[in-house]
């Protein structure tokens, strides 16, 4: 993923506020404990709830990233100063608007 400023396309900023390296293992924690569960019956595996219930871990995730991030901007200023609500390229109400569709 590559590093955001002020000049970044504003969807990809959206992305890059979630942090999506860190939407993978709750979708792969899903994706095994779903295979887990079913793996000892014999009925069909379900498919599309199991990828709804991964997606849906995945946007929970980015949502808490982006309340996170909304909360700690003092905090990253000096220890993240490239986060995007550091550097004004998303602005603190932006960010909680994203952060609220997600959550619902």
């Amino acid at each position: 993923m590559p590093k955001a400023n002020s000049s970044t396309v504003w969807p990809l900023r959206y992305i890059i506020l979630t942090r999506p390296f860190t939407l993978i293992p709750p979708v792969i924690g899903m994706l095994t404990g779903a295979l887990a569960a079913f793996g000892a019956t014999a009925r069909e595996f379900p498919t599309g709830q199991v990828i709804i219930g991964a997606c849906m871990a995945a946007a929970l995730n980015a949502a808490s990233n982006i309340w996170n991030q909304t909360c700690d901007i003092e905090l990253d200023r000096i220890n993240k100063p490239h986060r995007l609500l550091v550097i004004g390229a998303i602005s603190k109400r932006s960010a909680a608007v994203a952060c609220a569709l997600l959550y619902a």
